[in-house]
């Protein structure tokens, strides 16, 4: 820990952000956002055995309700936290993503799975609205881009360790799986202990109460939305690959579950990876290139993959995709935050967090799985051939996007290595 807080020693709002137990906090949490869902997809089955006479969807909803309350909770949650301070709602929401993310192990019926489920959403969404909130007060500039990095690569790292965790603990039946979220309680000491209200915070709220709020510029607007757009079409795009890659590699390539496993794991990995570097590209590319690329990166992944001849070259796709998710979401994060005023950005965070999970939603309904694998590879090569234009288009068009977001003649490229903060 002492070696991640010397790689931050600029940027930092003052010497506590330099703090291993504050770094290794905030690594926590993003973990604990992670894995709202994935450590509960090995006991699926037998929750299915258990709840026979349950109706088609009620099982599947247990993954899939948390994202549904974090979608609608999200921009309320960031207003919570601007209001009335990070620090609380962190607290608060760690309490409960226990409380209630371990309700499974005791519930008796699915309506009170679920009921659980819809609740630990609420406690995800403050966890994650309150981490990034937090994330963009103690840090800027490179400092700031180096742990958004870090944050993902944890992510990564961890939701790949929580899904095998899982799979072990599902051995023993359904109900062991959800003891894995009194993780959150289990922290509440390092978490109190470590992390600290920003100065700011305390003082935009007494701004706020003296009848002087923040507002949302025009440019802000426009740069709010075009990354929203960003990170949905990217998600959209992404959750091909938990949904349909198991399919996909079954029908054409007749791989067992276990490979179909490795498969997306492979994902994480890479994604870790490469969220491990990206404080070093992050610092040096533009945001809006950054973003193109990356784009363009996962949709040649996706042509790689459905013209792969054989499945290691679907698994050197899958890494590739990894690549381009790790460059994705902390560069549109981090872009977003640096800027977004300190009053507004626990709403902007949180509509960020909504996104993806919007994006997690949306994919199914839009991207609809094909009944038969020649249009399952159609479906992978229009998805991939999209992302491919639209990335190099984004690219193409950074000048005229910097003056829609940043007004002037167009010529500043902002990265991360920016560290101007917006005032209130």
């Amino acid at each position: 820990m002492t070696q991640i807080s010397q790689t931050l020693t600029s940027g930092m709002a003052d010497e506590r952000s330099g703090r291993w137990p504050l770094q290794l906090s905030l690594l926590a949490g993003s973990v604990l956002v992670v894995i709202c869902s994935t450590p509960l997809a090995p006991a699926l089955p037998k929750m299915r055995e258990a709840f026979a006479d349950a109706g088609a969807l009620q099982v599947p909803m247990v993954l899939t309700i948390p994202a549904l309350a974090i979608v609608l909770v999200a921009p309320l949650v960031g207003w919570v936290a601007d209001r009335y301070g990070r620090k609380p709602l962190f607290i608060v929401s760690a309490l409960l993503y226990g409380l209630v993310g371990s309700s499974g192990f005791i519930a008796q019926d699915m309506g009170t799975i679920l009921l659980g489920r819809a609740l630990f959403g609420v406690a995800v969404a403050g966890l994650m609205t309150s981490v990034a909130a937090l994330l963009g007060d103690y840090f800027s500039g490179p400092a700031r881009a180096r742990f958004i990095g870090l944050q993902a690569a944890a992510m990564g790292i961890g939701n790949s360790l929580f899904l095998v965790l899982g799979g072990i603990l599902a051995e023993g039946g359904w109900r062991p799986p959800f003891l894995m979220f009194l993780a959150a309680p289990a922290l509440l000491p390092l978490f109190i202990l470590s992390l600290y209200e920003p100065p700011h915070i305390k003082q935009s709220r007494m701004t706020n109460e003296q009848g002087a709020p923040a507002s949302l510029s025009w440019p802000l607007l426009r740069l709010t939305l075009f990354v929203y757009i960003l990170v949905g079409l990217s998600q959209i795009a992404f959750y091909l690959v938990p949904l349909q890659m198991p399919f996909w590699l079954r029908q054409r390539f007749a791989t067992s579950s276990t490979e179909s496993g490795v498969a997306i794991g492979l994902v994480a990995f890479s994604f870790a990876l490469s969220a491990m570097v990206y404080g070093r590209i992050g610092t040096r590319v533009a945001h809006i290139p950054l973003a193109g690329l990356a784009l363009a990166l996962l949709g040649s992944s996706y042509l790689l993959i459905a013209l792969a001849p054989s499945s290691p070259i679907v698994y050197a796709g899958l890494l590739l995709c990894g690549v381009a998710l790790g460059w994705i979401l902390p560069n549109l994060n981090l872009w977003l935050a640096n800027q977004t005023p300190r009053a507004l950005r626990g709403r902007l965070l949180g509509g960020f967090s909504a996104v993806i999970f919007l994006g997690h939603f949306l994919s199914p309904v839009l991207l609809q799985a094909p009944p038969t694998l020649a249009e399952m590879g159609d479906l992978w090569q229009r998805v991939g051939l999209g992302l491919l234009l639209f990335g190099l288009l984004v690219t193409l068009l950074q000048r005229p996007l910097l003056r829609l977001f940043h007004g002037g003649t167009g010529s500043r490229r902002p990265t991360s290595a920016d560290v101007t903060e917006r005032a209130l």
